[in-house]
């Protein structure tokens, strides 16, 4: 710690070529090794057949306009040929963003955010995608997945032979280009694609790993998120099998980590409490002892569920950890301080190698020390490199530190400590809610005079959607009305589960801008009472 300033070790990165090389260079190694399973289908690529598929699907790609430096957008829930895809446009030299299916707004969105130039999904969401393309105007080329007579598809192109194969290279990239867009959390801004480069992917996962990568890892969502990011860059790295788990119950998820044999978890928050509150009699039916690390970010979790989660993988050592898709993993546990693995279950660790933090205080934003709380702020040489749109990210401070816009502290250790969020915005499963976007979208019920919405802790979900709603005089509607038009017009992820209530009228400030936290601490209380 220097002038109040935490600091990780100091370890020399060692990236030394772009994804789509490394991948080339493992594939040759490790060729008919298994690369990923499904387990639902139990098929299985090896990494001679994913790279065969990729190099082809490639070749079209590039037939097709594609150059380096291009976006490609992709659509599609998780799949075993996903992976396939985006090792093709990595092979290019492309810029992937893989994301689930959405609805009309949230596509519209990100497509006009991203402006990518090819864009590939499913045969029943092609629909979406072009009304989607209509209304901003955009016409990137589309392709899809299954057979198509209208459009380009995998399932034709990977089935192309040229001679083109047997001198076919992987395009030599800056390792500080590119390699992919995920989108914010909301944590420093409005949910916000950005770019990450092969550099900052890479760096944190070319070092020697710290758990046995000949066993297999599960792998829980699409490519959207940083921490399955990690898990597939190692598999490409070190040549570690992976199991795609997104579409399995929690008890698929033991059945799987007893056939394979899975070492290694990285859980997001629902899939966290899932495994946290497995019956008894699931836990007993199957083994999980091949597992040894378990971890899991994204919100924090509270102590009770990593004491859950602990005597569900028993022989594993469970922790959480910080990050954002901004900077990427921000915390580690190193080495075997057993009395903080006994007694600072809410920590989320020490600071990441490279790293610096420091808390400020959110009024006079002076720094302060050990034990005390505010704004987190970090500085790391793998963060974003900018927002997608190609504007400059900027809530970083004069030293180079970004306003991560959450609460907390370390303690004289050096252990880290989420509290809260700052902000209003909140992360609800795989999307982002702006409370005030549903408010606007409501405030077209012809029924609905005035709206307030807000994220409130719920112990499933970590965050949902809560309100309250004023209706204009002589008019009626229920809760399941108002819910089910909040639905239809953004998606049914942003259905208020959370509950609405009505009232009469809205509180004000005295400079007019609606009490929201009073508002939320009365309807959290009102929730309280009707429980206890």
């Amino acid at each position: 710690m220097e002038k109040l300033i935490l600091k990780g070790p100091k370890i020399a990165d060692n990236v030394k070529m772009g994804i789509g090389e490394y991948f080339w260079e493992t594939a040759e190694k490790y060729g008919d090794r298994t690369f990923q399973i499904d387990p639902l289908t139990d098929k299985e690529d090896t990494f001679l057949e994913v790279k065969t598929r990729a190099v082809r699907i490639a070749i079209q790609l590039r037939k097709m306009g594609f150059k380096p430096r291009d976006k490609i957008l992709i659509f599609c829930d998780s799949n075993i040929d996903i992976m396939v895809l985006v090792l093709a446009a990595l092979l290019l030299g492309g810029t992937v963003a893989s994301l689930p299916l959405f609805e009309l707004y949230d596509s519209t969105y990100v497509i006009s955010d991203i402006k990518p130039q090819f864009i590939f999904t499913i045969d029943k969401n092609v629909k979406v995608v072009l009304e989607a393309m209509k209304s901003i105007n955009y016409e990137p080329i589309i392709g899809i997945f299954e057979k198509s007579n209208q459009y380009p598809n995998m399932s034709e192109m990977e089935n192309i032979i040229s001679e083109e194969e047997n001198t076919f290279k992987p395009f030599k990239v800056d390792i500080y280009d590119a390699a992919f867009i995920l989108f914010t959390s909301g944590t420093t801004s409005i949910p916000r694609g950005v770019t990450f480069s092969h550099f900052s992917t890479l760096a944190g996962i070319v070092r020697p790993p710290l758990y046995d990568i000949t066993c297999p890892s599960l792998v829980f969502t699409e490519l959207n998120n940083i921490s399955q990011l990690w898990v597939i860059g190692r598999s490409i790295f070190f040549g570690q099998k992976i199991i795609l788990a997104s579409k399995l119950t929690a008890e698929q998820c033991c059945e799987a980590i007893e056939k394979y044999k899975v070492f290694y978890l990285f859980v997001y928050y629902s899939r966290m409490v899932d495994f946290a509150n497995l019956d008894s009699s699931i836990r007993e039916k199957y083994s999980l002892a091949s597992v040894k690390q378990v971890y899991t970010g994204g919100a924090f979790v509270s102590p009770k569920y990593i004491s859950k989660l602990r005597s569900t993988f028993k022989e594993a050592v469970v922790n959480q950890i910080y990050g954002s898709t901004e900077l990427g993993c921000s915390t580690q546990w190193f080495g075997s301080d057993n009395e903080a693995y006994e007694n600072k279950l809410d920590s989320v660790g020490k600071l990441s190698a490279n790293m610096e933090l420091k808390i400020v205080d959110l009024e006079t934003r002076s720094i302060l020390g050990p034990n005390k709380t505010g704004e987190i702020l970090i500085k790391s040489p793998y963060a974003m490199l900018k927002f997608s749109s190609g504007e400059i990210f900027k809530k970083i401070d004069e030293n180079g530190f970004l306003l991560t816009g959450d609460l907390g502290y370390y303690d004289e250790k050096g252990y880290i400590f989420i509290l809260e969020r700052i902000s209003e915005l909140f992360k609800y499963k795989y999307i982002h809610i702006k409370p005030t976007l549903v408010e606007e979208i409501l405030k077209n019920h012809s029924a609905v005079e005035e709206a307030v919405f807000f994220g409130i802790h719920d112990d499933v979900n970590y965050n949902v959607l809560a309100g309250y709603v004023v209706l204009k005089k002589k008019k009626q509607a229920t809760v399941e009305e108002l819910s089910n038009f909040i639905a239809e017009n953004l998606s049914d992820l942003h259905r208020p589960t959370g509950g609405i209530t009505f009232l009469e009228s809205l509180p004000y400030t005295g400079t007019g801008k609606i009490m929201r936290r009073e508002l939320k601490r009365k309807f959290l209380a009102e929730r309280n009472a009707l429980h206890s």
